[in-house]
């Protein structure tokens, strides 16, 4: 197109004057910026959407973390669509759903979820795969917001990471929204082993029982009558 642009002033000095052929290449230079895309220096107004996973304050005593995925700064968001990765030996992912078969996170609102495409989260190979989009007459939305919840259960402390795959944004033309991602860490508070509240309950009652026996005993040494002496 650059070049085409070139030709075209080439003729034109053939058949124009000195001032006209400069106005001309002044204009053409013009149009072959344009063509040639943005300028260097102007990057952070095209770095476009980000993806990112943010983990949320934890109410005490919880023993699950809810993980949100944020799209931030996005212009004409219509679809997303998400794949993601996480240890399964440490990390488990709870059902958002359970009436519906296999293991779901929870929808957001940002895009609003009016058909969901995929909804699936893998304990076995540590996979979540997520992607919905508006239907019409919804009209696309611009700025940030929730995309999706993910509610997870530690196996074991320590701190794990949710990765992200790849991640794609659409507008309502079906074209790529430029954007970036950012993962995610979640840390994993001690968890107790299976049955561990029930085993704790029975030690605490085995120790009451045992301190009213001894109560009981020593009580019943104190009334027992002495031994008497011959008259």
């Amino acid at each position: 197109m650059i070049i085409n642009c070139f030709n075209t002033f080439d003729g034109l000095r053939r058949r124009v004057p000195l001032y006209s052929r400069l106005m001309a290449t002044l204009a053409l230079l013009f149009v072959a910026l344009l063509l040639s895309g943005p300028l260097t220096g102007t990057g952070a107004a095209q770095e476009g959407a980000t993806v990112r996973l943010e983990t949320l304050p934890a109410q005490e005593g919880a023993d699950t973390v809810t993980v949100a995925i944020r799209i931030e700064n996005a212009t004409r968001l219509y679809g997303a669509e998400v794949h993601l990765t996480f240890d399964p030996t440490l990390l488990e992912i709870q059902d958002a759903d359970p009436d519906e078969e296999g293991v779901q996170i929870q929808a957001g609102d940002f895009p609003n979820p009016d058909f969901v495409v995929q909804n699936q989260a893998d304990n076995d190979k540590g996979t979540i795969d997520y992607a919905v989009t508006q239907m019409a007459p919804r009209e696309a939305v611009d700025g940030s917001g929730v995309l999706a919840l993910i509610t997870v259960k530690g196996k074991d402390k320590g701190t794990s990471s949710l990765t992200f795959v790849s991640a794609k944004l659409a507008n309502p033309d079906g074209q790529e929204i430029p954007s970036q991602t950012v993962d995610g860490q979640v840390e994993i508070a001690a968890t107790a082993a299976p049955g561990g509240a029930n085993l704790g309950l029975l030690v605490g009652a085995g120790v009451v029982v045992v301190l009213v026996i001894v109560v009981v005993a020593l009580f019943a040494l104190k009334k027992k009558p002495g031994n008497k002496s011959p008259s």
